[in-house]
């Protein structure tokens, strides 16, 4: 593939607008693409290539397995992310990184969709921070202190990752039920967590942070690799499959036959 073959020839400009291509297309937040052992060839945020994310867990894991899911922290942030192989022609020439980042419209969905307030937590040295929630700013900070104050709560779930389940904490003066889902990278470490609360005195407050916890778990759990690659595929087998139709018609004397106007790495084919 085109990719595959800037990654070889360590293209950095071609890569880059494969890249942005795929990133435009898939509503990307973060693309990388590493050498075969893990250094950065070029990245989408536009950060120095060079680095050497080879001990970064989802990278690890990547190079161990062939490819790798989990929660990436990348500087403040925190992102689903899947890590997988570029090959050319049986040859692996590397990896690419694709990440959703793990912000307050995402949270916003999780909320509409199941009625529990949520906070993204991640853990910052010995401390606990808010990346990313429905609550303002004084709700938040309220929310993490009673559940650094009230057994730990933050602790069990971010240090031992542990779930934490149907927990009353009260936050300036009012009841909450809590639960708390921890983050995991793709070795299996807690690197946050997924915080989902809801008023003890709204009538629903337990149906809500039940549905809540369940569209979390199916998020931290769906199997993005199969989506990414799927999606993947189909941008370029699809395009792919219109110029040999094309071509299989001219073949058989039907020279009116369009040859489809394609970009990308298709249309390398097509020309």
């Amino acid at each position: 593939s085109y990719l595959s073959e800037a990654a070889r020839a360590r293209d950095e400009a071609a890569l880059l607008d494969a890249l942005e291509e795929y990133q435009k297309l898939l509503s990307i937040a973060l693309a990388v693409v590493l050498d075969r052992s893990g250094v950065v060839l070029t990245r989408t945020d536009r950060q120095p290539a060079g680095e050497d994310l080879s001990q970064s867990p989802l990278v690890a894991v990547a190079l161990e397995e062939s490819k790798a899911a989990g929660v990436w922290r990348q500087g403040d942030g925190l992102y689903h992310a899947v890590c997988v192989p570029l090959v050319r022609q049986f040859e692996l020439v590397g990896y690419i990184v694709v990440a959703y980042t793990m912000n307050d419209p995402l949270a916003l969905q999780i909320k509409r969709s199941g009625g529990a307030d949520v906070t993204f937590v991640a853990a910052d040295g010995g401390t606990a921070r808010a990346i990313a929630g429905t609550l303002d700013t004084d709700g938040t900070s309220g929310l993490l202190a009673a559940l650094a104050a009230q057994d730990d709560l933050l602790d069990r779930a971010i240090a031992s990752g542990e779930t934490v389940s149907d927990t009353s904490i009260e936050v300036d003066g009012v009841d909450l039920l809590v639960s708390l889902s921890p983050l995991r990278d793709a070795a299996g470490d807690a690197v946050g967590a997924a915080a989902s609360s809801a008023s003890l005195d709204a009538e629903t407050a337990g149906f809500s942070l039940v549905r809540t916890l369940l569209l979390l778990a199916a998020l931290l759990t769906v199997p993005v690799i199969l989506l990414f690659a799927s999606v993947l595929a189909a941008r370029l087998v699809q395009p792919t499959a219109r110029v040999a139709e094309a071509a299989r018609r001219a073949a058989d004397g039907d020279y009116e036959a369009e040859m489809p106007a394609v970009s990308g790495e298709a249309g390398h084919i097509s020309q």
